[in-house]
């Protein structure tokens, strides 16, 4: 309760004003001998009716309430089920907030707290042991509503029955806040590792401004949804007014999910940021029907199990940004799927505007792909300076219209498998086996790759005679640190097509202190015959002409060297291969 003495502080001295007690100009004691006593005790009688009259004023117009004013003990013991019941029905009559100022409070049955706050200074916890047959847990929102320092237990004793946890279906409000508290499942299905009751769960639409920010989900199936799909429904027309202003940020999900997924409603400016997600069954986070979009700084721990992927943007979503996270993907999963052909919502918009994937830091187990770009209606994407390491594929792009550019690839057998003709630029490749793939007997042109730390391969790996024409650009690579090599014998430079036809330029630069051969380079494959021309050469100190040769399958040199053996490096530039099928 607020203190009301303020209020009284102001009545009383107006009161003696009044009665002629106090001279009203200066405040000193007036001659009692004069005062009409009569009218004194009229007087008294009366304010001390309004006395009463604002005393009870003041308890109405109460900031908050208490669990311990409706009878709640608070000992985590006995059940204050039916103290929060008449506690939370007074709070909305009375259009005040909730206060937990105990440390445990045991609840059993279902509360609805739609429309009224709840605090905690103290993360109290509320431990809610209901069931299935309950409906939901903790049913909360409303007009400028805000959850903050709780800690919610949560049971759900129907085993294999899955029930809503914290469940918000108040449509058409502004600024919902569910922030700074603790959620923990307490209760699983029978196979000991899924949870059987759902974290915040938000089924509304018009919605302007939800934050659910700075929270702790632990063991809870689904932690935070903006969700409004009936698992495996068609859904073919709209579901209700757009979703604006989303903010899921700064909160740390163990084993589970965060997900938007609003058929028809268009949620928008949705901005996931700074959160911390593992997830035991695979999609991290998960995208749908969601149009400028922010996903950025998040820390992503992929699932043992899935074989989908950890993030996964779905469903006609668009004009996003997917920035500066760390994904680390497991067993079969991809790193980031992006997947926008309309699914089960039937939903016709086409999108017009693309997303952009740029400084994100991926790896893999060696399996699946960093990046999968799965269908033709996934336009516009642009991959821009990732980090993709140790995945089958670095990347897999189905769509046109997309820019891949300054991206470095470690450690993925196949850096790029293209199926649509886009524009690649500036690799940084290392320790990777083959470059491109291309399949629909597309053109492939990729404009400049830089090798780190390698003997790199220029062949482009071709299945079913699906490609048909790779041109590399401004290629360079450089020699390992500390080569010796042996007068007149053969060295490798870099791995050849070993099929089809090529033709190169290259610029060639041997040199130690003292040493150099500088070469320029035509090298022509016609399917049969090697054939290298030196179209300009220049040596210094012991080191002889170069001899280039093709030897299996990979780019030699050797050199004349007046001191029998030389440490060196090397540097190589590319100005254009072209490869044909």
């Amino acid at each position: 309760m607020p203190d009301m003495s303020d209020e009284v502080d102001q009545t009383i001295p107006a009161l003696a004003s009044s009665l002629g007690i106090v001279d009203a100009a200066t405040g000193k004691l007036s001659d009692l001998a004069t005062v009409d006593k009569s009218s004194l005790v009229a007087a008294i009688s009366e304010s001390s009716n309004g006395l009463d009259a604002l005393k009870a004023d003041v308890a109405n117009k109460s900031y908050y309430v208490t669990p311990e004013m409706y009878g709640a003990v608070g000992n985590g013991t006995t059940d204050d089920g039916t103290a929060f019941l008449n506690m939370y029905a007074d709070a909305k009559t009375k259009q005040v907030s909730v206060r937990l100022t105990k440390s445990r409070y045991k609840i059993t049955k279902p509360l609805n707290t739609v429309g009224v706050s709840t605090y905690s200074d103290i993360y109290s916890v509320l431990d809610i042991q209901v069931s299935a047959a309950d409906g939901n847990a903790f049913t909360w929102g409303g007009e400028n509503v805000t959850i903050c320092g709780v800690c919610f237990e949560l049971s759900n004793s129907t085993t294999n029955t899955s029930m809503q946890g914290l469940y918000n279906a108040s449509s058409n409000v502004n600024n919902q806040r569910f922030i700074r508290n603790k959620v923990k499942g307490k209760t699983f299905k029978s196979d000991g590792v899924t949870g059987n009751i759902y974290g915040v769960w938000v089924n509304a639409n018009g919605l302007r401004g939800v934050r659910i920010c700075d929270n702790v989900f632990e063991t809870v199936n689904y932690p935070v949804q903006i969700n409004q799909q009936t698992a495996g429904g068609n859904i073919a027309t709209p579901m209700g007014s757009p979703i604006e202003n989303i903010y899921i940020e700064d909160n740390v999900i163990l084993k589970g999910t965060i997900g938007i997924n609003t058929p028809h409603v268009y949620c928008h400016h949705a901005f996931i940021r700074n959160n911390r997600v593992t997830s035991d069954t695979g999609f991290n986070i998960n995208l749908a029907h969601v149009n400028n979009f922010v996903v950025e700084g998040n820390i992503l721990d992929g699932a043992t199990v899935t074989t989908d992927s950890v993030l996964h943007i779905e469903d006609v979503s668009y004009a996003g940004t997917v920035t500066n996270n760390i994904i680390r993907a497991q067993n079969q999963a991809d790193a980031i799927r992006i997947q926008l052909a309309s699914g089960v919502s039937q939903d016709t918009y086409v999108p017009t505007e693309g997303i952009l994937v740029e400084g994100n830091d991926l790896k893999g187990v060696g399996n699946a792909n960093g990046v999968q770009i799965v269908d033709t209606s996934s336009k516009r994407i642009k991959l821009s300076n990732n980090r993709i390491e140790n995945f089958a594929i670095g990347a897999t792009i189905n769509a046109t219209q997309c820019d891949i550019n300054d991206n470095r690839f470690l450690s993925c057998p196949l850096c790029l498998y293209l199926t649509q003709r886009v524009r690649v630029s500036g690799l940084i490749v290392e320790s990777c086996t083959t470059i491109v793939r291309s399949g629909n007997s597309i053109p492939v042109e990729i404009d400049g790759i830089t090798f780190i730390g390698e003997v790199p391969t220029l062949k482009p790996q071709v299945v079913s005679s699906n490609i048909s024409m790779v041109i590399y650009r401004n290629v360079r690579f450089s020699s390992p640190v500390g080569v010796t090599i042996s007068s007149t014998t053969a060295f490798d430079l870099f791995v050849l097509p070993d099929s089809g036809k090529f033709d190169f330029n290259l610029y060639y630069k041997l040199s130690n202190t003292t040493n150099s051969s500088i070469v320029r380079l035509n090298a022509k494959y016609d399917g049969t015959t090697f054939t290298p021309t030196k179209t300009y050469e220049l040596l210094n100190g012991g080191v002889g002409g170069g001899t280039f040769a093709m030897t299996a399958g990979k780019l030699t040199a050797s050199h004349f060297l007046s001191g029998g053996t030389l440490s060196i490096t090397w540097d190589i530039t590319i100005d254009s291969l072209v490869y044909t099928a």
